[in-house]
């Protein structure tokens, strides 16, 4: 239960929920399922912990909270947001071939190879003598 708090508050604090309802026009007494997603893909949380945060803050009340965790935006996000595509949709989406990015995400510069960031461009770097 601390940890869960714990997240809430680092993940998605009354502020930032505050602001971004404000941002986007959304009114918390007539939140639906086109404005939970606008919600969900600007901050990049579950639907589950946004709503948890909004009752927590007073914005909406418990029973409007367990009526909106029913809500299915799964598809709306995938509009909204590139976060929330799948590795083979984004690169679908920005046109680039799989075997450009998938298998090519390790580095040996450690001892112990690391796996980067989709995406992340690494280099080997020399000394110079």
């Amino acid at each position: 239960m601390r940890d869960q708090a714990f997240s809430q508050e680092v993940l998605i604090p009354k502020e930032v929920l505050f602001h971004i309802a404000q941002s986007h026009d959304i009114k918390w007494n007539a939140l639906n399922a086109d404005s939970l997603a606008k919600l969900v893909a600007d901050t990049h949380v579950e639907p589950k912990v946004l709503v948890d945060a909004a009752v927590d803050s007073g914005y909406v009340s418990v029973e409007q909270g367990a009526d909106l965790k029913c809500i299915d935006i799964a598809s709306r996000v995938d509009e909204l947001s590139d976060h929330a595509l799948s590795t083979e949709e984004y690169l679908g989406k920005i046109g680039v071939e799989r075997t450009d990015w998938v298998g090519k995400r390790t580095t040996t510069i450690t001892p112990r190879s690391i796996r980067l960031p989709v995406g992340y461009r690494c280099r080997r770097w020399s000394r110079k003598r």
